[in-house]
């Protein structure tokens, strides 16, 4: 009986998922459909995994006023850098929370980022006028443009991470962490 549950329950969660990820990216959905293939292949995610973690973000930068082939490939690259992420530091949240650290801190949201060993600055000038030249240049909110910019920070603090989990597939750690 436990068995028959926990298969209907895996079930439901991923017709729910695809139907979130279809509403979320009705505008770009085939774009998203290769989007999630292709990191549910790079980083051996299930598709409904794929679909979830790219439907949260997305919802997310769409509500902040981003279109969403923007919300779409700034989520992939979200995204991906949570897998590196949890690949170079050995994060043990996994890629669901480290995609969820990431997603809180473009939010404004950014100590759990710090987990990740990413420390976003909002309070100095510089950060201030690139969100103000966001906005003027790029046509975004002030939250699109506010979460642009600190994408742009994770983005350059992670430098050396991205690729990691090609680079380290096959060794302990990562072999481990598909098997879970």
């Amino acid at each position: 009986v436990a068995a028959v549950s926990t298969f209907k329950n895996a079930a439901r969660d991923a017709v729910e998922t695809n139907q979130k990820f279809k509403v979320v990216f009705s505008g770009v959905e085939q774009q998203a459909e290769k989007m999630a293939k292709s990191l549910s292949e790079a980083f051996d995610l299930s598709g409904t995994t794929a679909k979830k973690l790219l439907s949260d973000t997305g919802n997310l930068l769409i509500g902040f006023g981003m279109t969403e082939e923007a919300a779409l490939k700034m989520s992939f690259s979200i995204n991906t850098i949570a897998q590196d992420l949890v690949s170079f530091t050995n994060y043990s949240g996994g890629t669901e929370a480290a995609a969820q650290a990431l997603t809180s801190a473009m939010t404004g949201n950014t100590r759990a980022a710090k987990s990740l060993g990413i420390v976003i600055r909002q309070e100095n000038e510089d950060f201030r006028n690139r969100v103000k030249y966001l906005q003027e240049n790029n046509g975004l909110t002030q939250q699109a443009a506010t979460s642009t910019a600190i994408y742009e920070q994770i983005v350059q603090q992670t430098k050396k991470s991205v690729g990691d989990y090609a680079r380290t597939h096959d060794q302990l750690a990562n072999t481990e962490r598909r098997r879970q």
